[in-house]
């Protein structure tokens, strides 16, 4: 007899939960000169009008995109993303300033997890980043499975009418 895997057990097996942060600089303008302003290399970069393929289709960037990874591991927490970006940012903050003025800056939280996530920023932690003038930004991303939660529904309903 074999036994019945639940695809939410075997999607997060997976795929684990996983958080990041990363800074990021968005503009209308071109942002060829952040990463020699800062003197760091992006993880990823475009300016608005750069073409991209997607689904066999060719579209055209609508914003700019800078963007620099905190080199922590995926199942840290955001407090050491955090801390190694600012490690990086802190030293550059004369030269943040000046991005700053004209893009928006921001760190992005990334989660992804099957119930709900958060996270808890101190108070020297707010401070730091606001010194800096980042924003900060949280991308939430649920890891169920749709199929499963309408058994899961169906089965309630049919119970609750069973009553």
């Amino acid at each position: 007899m074999s036994e019945k895997i639940d695809s939410r057990q075997a999607f997060l097996s997976a795929s684990e939960y996983r958080q990041y942060a990363y800074f990021r600089v968005m503009s209308s303008l071109p942002l060829g000169h952040v990463g020699d302003v800062l003197e760091l290399e992006p993880i990823r970069y475009w300016d608005k009008g750069d073409s991209f393929e997607s689904r066999g289709k060719t579209f055209e960037r609508k914003f700019s995109n800078w963007a620099l990874e905190s080199g922590c591991l995926e199942t840290e927490p955001f407090e050491a993303h955090f801390n190694a970006l600012l490690e990086m940012l802190e030293p550059r903050a004369q030269q943040l300033a000046i991005i700053n003025e004209q893009h928006e800056c921001a760190i992005v939280c990334v989660a992804y997890s099957l119930q709900s996530c958060g996270f808890e920023m101190s108070a020297d932690l707010m401070r730091r980043l606001a010194a800096l003038g980042l924003s900060v930004e949280l991308d939430a991303y649920g890891m169920t499975d749709p199929h499963d939660e309408i058994e899961n529904l169906r089965s309630l309903i049919e119970t609750a009418q069973s009553i």
